[in-house]
Formats: C-alpha cells, structure tokens, sequence
C-alpha cells in the first residue's frame, strides 16, 4: 500500500523539505527540513530520531536548513548527510551516532549521490569534486579518505561552474 506523511508533522509547521531518502533494509524514511534530519519508521509512522539540530534551533531554525542532502548507504548500515557548507557526514542509521565526518568544499551548489559506484559529485562555484566513500571501509572502522578528494576541472578539462 501507499504511506503518505505529513511534512509538518514529520519537520515542524511551514517546514521546507530539502531532500528525502528511503531504506527498504531498515524500513526507514530520512527527511533533512529546517530542524534536522528526522527518521522515520515506515510501517508504524513513528519517530526513529533526530540528527544535526543545533542547540537554539527553535530561536533560528534557518541554521538547521543546511543539510541538501540525505541518503542511505546501499546496505542501510549508514546514511550520509550532505551540508550547504561542505561537510560531509556519516552517521549509523541505528543509533544515530557519527561515525565520520571530513568538509568536502567550501560551498556546496548541488550534489549526486551515485550508490553503485559510491561516489559522490559535489558541485560549487569553484568546480566539482568527486568523493568516493567506500561502504566496506567504513564498517572496517575508517573514515573518509580526504585524499580522494579530487578536482574534476582539473581532469576534465572545464573551468569554473
């Protein structure tokens, strides 16, 4: 069947939803608004938790509105969170903790995820960067490599975004 959820029961009234992401492992639905990332289970509906909010996020919840990107590792074990500012977070999906976290750019335009090849595409006006995050690795008990960081410019001959 169909489950439909209410965006300003799952993010807060007048609430915008940045992106959204599902993990049929976990039965899990990840949706980043204003006041965090929030969790969901999908059959019951009900609040798995909440990540990345600030401490005041109810006197400026605008600060909370940083996360563009949310999305399950291939496995469901991880989910990682993209920020406005370059950050790039792994948090596990079960207890919510960080797991890793490394600032990819400087300012993020927009970004793919690619689940496959697990590498992520990161655009800004500088250029793109290609992130590759190894799901392996990181159950291994690694972090990002920040070394995989690469310009891709550089390497495919464009200039500035």
């Amino acid at each position: 069947g169909v489950q439909t959820f209410s965006i300003h029961e799952a993010c807060g009234r007048n609430s915008t939803v940045a992106s959204a992401d599902l993990s049929l492992e976990l039965e899990q639905l990840a949706v980043s608004g204003q006041r965090g990332v929030h969790l969901w289970q999908i059959l019951s509906q009900a609040k798995y938790g909440v990540l990345g909010v600030q401490e005041n996020a109810l006197q400026n919840p605008e600060q909370n509105f940083n996360v563009m990107l949310v999305r399950y590792m291939p496995s469901g074990k991880f989910l990682l969170t993209l920020h406005r500012d370059g950050i790039v977070k792994i948090w596990d999906s079960r207890s919510l903790e960080l797991h890793s976290s490394t600032v990819a750019s400087r300012k993020v335009s927009c970004a793919f995820w690619e689940p496959r090849w697990e590498t992520l595409l990161i655009f800004s006006p500088d250029g793109a960067t290609e992130l590759e995050i190894h799901e392996d690795k990181l159950s291994q008990g690694q972090g990002i490599n920040a070394s995989r960081l690469q310009a891709l410019p550089s390497v495919l001959g464009l200039g500035p975004f």
